[in-house]
């Protein structure tokens, strides 16, 4: 898998969690934050493909539920990886 197809499977798992993700441009990486009660997962559209990738995992693998949603095992390795050092 390229880096879009792993970016575009994340996005959908957190589309199925019910977090909205929006590609913004400004300072700083971005994340998942509440806006008007709403889970919302922001990311700078002008990193590179690596680092929205790692920001968009970032940000679902901490998510409820994350664990019973079926992803390619590539994608869940990194969702793993992600989990086990946000547990730290």
């Amino acid at each position: 898998m390229d880096w879009e197809e792993i970016e575009s499977e994340l996005i959908g798992v957190a589309e199925r969690l019910g977090v909205e993700v929006r590609h913004v441009r400004y300072d700083g990486e971005g994340g998942l934050c509440t806006l008007r009660g709403r889970k919302v997962l922001m990311v700078n559209d002008a990193l590179e493909a690596p680092d929205r990738v790692s920001v968009i995992a970032r940000g679902v693998a901490g998510l409820p539920g994350v664990e019973d949603v079926f992803v390619v095992p590539e994608v869940r390795r990194l969702l793993d990886k992600y989990a086990e050092e946000g547990s730290h």
